[in-house]
């Protein structure tokens, strides 16, 4: 099993915190850590929190530079929520600075007042959020992989773009599709390196999992793609507390309740396995069990 951190950019956490969790989980074996991608705080009225946000691409140019091993990846980039060459320019740039550490975590957006806020592109619909995800990362990859651009499709063009340097992994780095509806479950069969959902009950998994590798046999992409989840967490001391951001009554899935869930979702398939940590007091402590406690019982 290799196992990820998922670190939110929006408040509670603070630009210092995400920093120390990043650091941190390289120190501890994390083998992949994830931030979220949200230009607006996508909880702040619901819970009550500021609106305060970091931008990901830049956090993560420089966390490039204080860390060595780990992978740096989003959970996920929204497509639609910058234009696809910027995008592509961004991570190309971020994927040298690492030396080839990057993995686009990609989906279609859910947050429509950051949309609205930013106005680059409309919010628009489910089915046009998932049209624009498609042509994006058609457009991401041809810039990648191709000397020069010209493109116009329904929603994106560009003329003569040209992204250089190219990313440092080749063909370009590994793209981890996030979401469980089925489009989703589709685009992970159909080009994902690896598939990220996160607080999905492992009987829906195993039926998530199952579909996929079905439609990644047909495509020819039988066993090419990481089969990944992601749950939330809180500190054991909060066991049996409400809690604002889970799902469901307590007892809550706490660090030292993980091991026997892991097993379940190894045995649904997965092969990758990530935490996101609250509340943020508690983030660091947390951390350091799951790296010391956790993680061990499960590494071959």
């Amino acid at each position: 099993m290799r196992f990820g951190l998922l670190i939110p950019n929006w408040a509670p956490y603070d630009q210092d915190l995400m920093i120390r969790m990043c650091v941190e989980a390289e120190e501890l074996g994390v083998d992949q850590v994830f931030f979220t991608d949200h230009l607006m705080n996508p909880y702040g009225p619901r819970m009550n929190l500021p609106e305060q946000t970091v931008e990901v691409w830049t956090l993560m140019a420089h966390l490039a530079a204080k860390t060595s091993r780990v992978r740096l990846a989003t959970a996920v980039t929204p497509i639609s929520l910058r234009h696809p060459a910027l995008l592509a320019k961004m991570v190309a740039t971020v994927d040298n600075l690492s030396n080839g550490r990057v993995v686009l975590g990609v989906g279609t957006g859910w947050h429509q007042p950051e949309y609205d806020a930013y106005g680059d592109s409309e919010y628009g619909t489910p089915a046009t959020r998932k049209a624009r995800m498609r042509e994006g990362l058609d457009l991401i990859r041809r810039l990648w992989t191709e000397d020069e651009v010209t493109f116009k499709g329904e929603y994106y063009s560009v003329t003569n773009c040209v992204v250089a340097p190219k990313p440092a992994q080749k063909p370009y780095p590994p793209l981890w599709i996030g979401g469980y509806r089925p489009h989703m479950l589709e685009y992970a069969a159909m080009l994902g390196d690896g598939w990220i959902p996160w607080n999905r009950p492992v009987p829906f998994y195993t039926e998530c999992v199952q579909e996929i590798r079905r439609q990644a046999k047909a495509q020819g992409r039988e066993g090419k793609i990481v089969l990944g989840t992601g749950v939330l967490v809180l500190p054991d001391r909060l066991r049996n507390e409400k809690f604002p951001l889970v799902h469901g009554d307590p007892p809550n899935l706490t660090i030292g309740a993980l091991p026997p869930r892991i097993e379940e979702y190894a045995k649904a398939g997965a092969e990758f396995f990530g935490i996101m940590i609250f509340p943020e007091t508690d983030a660091l402590q947390s951390l350091r069990q799951f790296g010391r406690e956790v993680m061990p019982q499960f590494r071959k």
